[in-house]
């Protein structure tokens, strides 16, 4: 039987570069899944993962599609009409 590993507050604060009192108030809201044990909270890192993958996927489909945007709309800036530059 595989064990679920849990992580703190101050564990998922790390991964997610924020400060624990966000965390603890993800958690209050319901925003992020958690069990309180005692005064501690408790988080099952794969409900972490689950939410980092799914940040990661999103940016990796905004950056393929600002990407596919520059290459559509990519144009030499030089010789382009010098009167913007405010010379």
């Amino acid at each position: 039987m595989v064990r679920e590993k849990f992580l703190n507050t101050r564990e998922v604060a790390e991964i997610l570069g924020t400060g624990q009192e966000y965390v603890r108030q993800l958690l209050r809201e319901g925003k992020i899944k958690g069990v309180k044990v005692g005064k501690k909270w408790k988080i099952k890192e794969s409900d972490i993962n689950k939410i980092t993958e799914g940040v990661d996927n999103w940016v990796k489909r905004i950056t393929e599609g600002v990407d596919d945007w520059v290459k559509r709309h990519d144009e030499p800036l030089e010789g382009k009409d010098d009167k913007t530059r405010g010379d």
